[in-house]
């Protein structure tokens, strides 16, 4: 919240004085020799909030709004005020920034290992974030709400990460990531599976290509649309697996799930948002062949959040004997 509040109050007592003027007074007041530093460091990372063209909430955005340019920036900014800090009584607010800049960093690398497939390194970006989340619940007062974050981060992000490691690990094995990318459509008056939608090959129609783990679809032009929609890959199934127990898992989807394999129905998930589902896939899967996969999302809740669809990695994992 700093200096969001010292700034904030300022304001109150004179709603027309320079912003501008006062971020640079909380930077010599506060930082000291790092005050040039950390003023350039404070301007970079609201810019990068204030300017971005992105509407998804529950932090599905920053991997865009604070990309590897603007991280890169921030960085660089920290270690320069760090040394001019070293060993002065303005050391330990620095640090403040710099356990800031950690949690969000760790976070953005969790996501990207998520989406790669590499659970066993999101796991250990998660584990990461917790322990940094208890450095932070030690300051008083805190840096943030201790309910709120933990809560916050076994809502939306611990379960597709924990459960993902357990399927890649073990007498588990990854089998087959489903794509970023997959063909869509909306769905407005329910009639895809009347139309046929989920069958197998190739279809016509009016599909546009979307993503599904990186982007909401609020941000690839639907905003707060809810309805019906249906997504279409496809992926090859390598033969090596054949006479193993094959299973296809969604990392989260918002809010309810319809899965086709080949044309063949397997199940619905349980509706409920971001909540890692899996069906058993064996008896319809094709080994060495192209096999595809319909997914049919019906999203109803209005919220805050903007999401919608298919929100995380898509797989395919084997059990081991």
């Amino acid at each position: 919240m700093t200096p969001t509040i010292y700034i904030a109050t300022r304001l109150f007592w004179n709603h027309r004085a320079d912003v501008d003027g006062l971020i640079h007074d909380f930077a010599v007041n506060f930082f000291g020799p790092a005050s040039q530093e950390m003023e350039k460091y404070l301007i970079l990372m609201d810019s990068a909030l204030r300017d971005a063209d992105f509407h998804t909430g529950c932090s599905y955005d920053f991997p865009f709004i604070y990309n590897n340019e603007i991280m890169k920036k921030a960085d660089g900014y920290l270690k320069n005020a760090e040394k001019l800090v070293k060993g002065t009584k303005y050391t330990e607010r620095v640090a403040i920034f710099r356990l800031s800049y950690d949690y969000l960093a760790t976070f953005l690398s969790m996501l990207e290992h998520r989406n790669s497939f590499e659970f066993v390194s999101a796991k250990k970006d998660l584990e990461k974030l917790q322990d940094i989340q208890q450095t932070a619940f030690k300051y008083e007062p805190k840096m943030f709400s201790e309910k709120a974050a933990t809560s916050y981060m076994k809502r939306f992000f611990s379960p597709c990460v924990e459960q993902g490691y357990e399927k890649v690990t073990g007498k588990n094995v990854f089998v087959a990531g489903l794509p970023d990318e997959w063909d869509f459509l909306i769905d407005p008056e329910s009639l895809g599976e009347e139309l046929g939608y989920y069958r197998t090959g190739r279809i016509g129609g009016n599909w546009i290509k979307i993503k599904t783990k990186t982007f909401s679809w609020s941000d690839q032009g639907l905003r707060y649309y809810k309805g019906d929609a249906w997504y279409r890959t496809s992926v090859i199934i390598p033969e090596t697996f054949k006479g193993k127990k094959i299973f296809i898992w969604f990392g989260g989807v918002d809010e309810l799930a319809k899965v086709w394999i080949n044309g063949n129905l397997i199940g619905t998930s349980h509706g409920r948002p971001f909540v890692p589902f899996e069906f058993e896939a064996t008896d319809f899967v094709q080994f060495g062949k192209e096999n595809f996969v319909s997914v049919k999302i019906v999203n109803k809740r209005l919220n805050e959040l903007g999401t919608g669809g298919i929100t995380a990695p898509v797989m395919f994992y084997a059990q081991q004997d």
